[in-house]
């Protein structure tokens, strides 16, 4: 009996420190606003109250401002007390202005939570905004950068709502609700843009951990009795990017 027990002394002492491990932190952003400008150094900025990226923490000062500029792969950076920070987007030639307002982000094995007052991307002369951006999602996923794990988590199990968007000869929306329960997918929003009025999109999803890809298959699309299926995907397939594709009724994203 007693050799039992000693045999299972090591697997009660790991046991017992397996919750401390599992809560290391991934991500820990507070309060968190961004501005960078091309050709503009001086009001290029980063500043926020904390900022943990991928478990390194940054340690970053409370109101203080934090140039923003380009590497020389023409990736967005800041540079902090706790070195270079990728932002996580390229500055090709048609990227102007990037703006981040009041950024948080929690994410360990227990929470993955997430709010944006506003989002602002203008390229191409082209205002690309979010507003009051919410997210719920289970923690599943836990490596990779910032859109692996929350593209990959919200589309796993989770609540998304915004306010407001506007993606110009795309999409634009008010009221936005997607909600996901074991890869399945509903989306009620109130849309401008491909057509007007109150839509309810369904669908699955999938992401890929190891090819980090998120496969989202639209099902339905329906504007009241409309099927605006065909008219939403061919507006969505106007996205020109390497990462982001249209085929048939599946939009394919590699992060």
């Amino acid at each position: 009996m007693l050799k039992k027990i000693f045999k299972l002394i090591p697997f009660m002492f790991f046991y017992s420190l397996s919750p401390i491990w599992a809560q290391v932190t991934l991500y820990d952003i507070k309060n968190l606003d961004l501005i960078w400008i091309r050709g503009n150094e001086v009001q290029s900025l980063l500043v926020g109250d904390k900022l943990i990226y991928e478990k390194i923490d940054y340690n970053i000062i409370s109101k203080t401002n934090y140039p923003v500029t380009l590497s020389s792969d023409k990736k967005i950076v800041a540079n902090l007390p706790g070195g270079v920070l990728d932002i996580g987007f390229s500055a090709g030639n048609n990227l102007q202005e990037l703006f981040f307002d009041n950024l948080n982000l929690v994410l360990n094995s227990d929470v993955n939570t997430l709010s944006l007052t506003k989002f602002n991307l203008i390229s191409a002369e082209k205002d690309n905004y979010l507003n009051n951006l919410t997210a719920n999602c289970t923690p599943k996923f836990q490596s990779g950068d910032f859109l692996d794990v929350v593209l990959g988590n919200c589309f796993t199990q989770g609540e998304v709502k915004a306010q407001k968007g506007d993606f110009p000869g795309v999409l634009s929306f008010e009221k936005l609700t997607l909600t996901v329960v074991n890869n399945n997918f509903t989306i009620t929003a109130n849309l401008e843009t491909p057509a007007s009025g109150k839509a309810k999109i369904t669908g699955t999803s999938k992401y890929d951990e190891k090819t980090k890809t998120l496969t989202i298959e639209v099902k339905t699309a329906k504007l009241g009795p409309l099927n605006i299926k065909k008219i939403l995907l061919k507006n969505l397939a106007k996205i020109k990017s390497p990462n982001f594709h249209v085929k048939d009724s599946f939009i394919i994203i590699n992060l």
